[in-house]
This record gives C-alpha cells, sequence and structure tokens, in this order.
C-alpha cells in the first residue's frame, strides 16, 4: 500500500481506535504489564516473578499480538500501531 493509499485509509483505521474495541499497546510489555499478567495468572503468589515467567510471560503476548496482526492485516493499516481486541485477563486466561 503506497503512502497515498494509507492517509485515504486513515481516518477509517482511527475510527476504529476511537471506537472502543482496539487499544494501543507497545510491541513489547513494558515491566508492569508483564507483573500485571502474573498477578492475573497467579493471584495467591502475587508480585513473587521468577525470571523463566517473564519470559514466558513475553511470548505469550507476543503471540498474542502476532495473532492480532494476522487477524487485523486487512482491516488496520497502521504499521506502527497493533489492534488489540480483547483485555488482557481474557488473552492470559
Amino acid at each position: 500500500m503506497n503512502t497515498k493509499q494509507k492517509r485515504q485509509q486513515f481516518s477509517k483505521d482511527l475510527d476504529k481506535l476511537i471506537s472502543g474495541n482496539y487499544v494501543l499497546v507497545p510491541k513489547e510489555p513494558t515491566q508492569e504489564m508483564l507483573n500485571a499478567g502474573h498477578i492475573v495468572m497467579n493471584p495467591v503468589k502475587g508480585s513473587d516473578v521468577h525470571a523463566y515467567t517473564n519470559a514466558k510471560r513475553r511470548e505469550c503476548y507476543q503471540a498474542m499480538i502476532a495473532a492480532a496482526q494476522t487477524q487485523a492485516a486487512n482491516e488496520v493499516t497502521f504499521d506502527l500501531f497493533v489492534p488489540v481486541i480483547l483485555t488482557h485477563q481474557e488473552n492470559c486466561s
């Protein structure tokens, strides 16, 4: 898709982003995101996060991003943004 086509698609993409069904997220999870995912998955252990657990959470997050990009490839044309449809609780269950 060339620049002109991307600009024409921009308003449609922007409408999707502000619809409430999408959020902008970083390509790599922050430490706070990893901690939040850990607490949801292991509420009893709380903040006791092992390095291996963080690595697995990071892999899970990257797999979810890749799946969202594949699913929305024909719908969203932003190169720098990733549509996320489900909440982290629904994705990590």
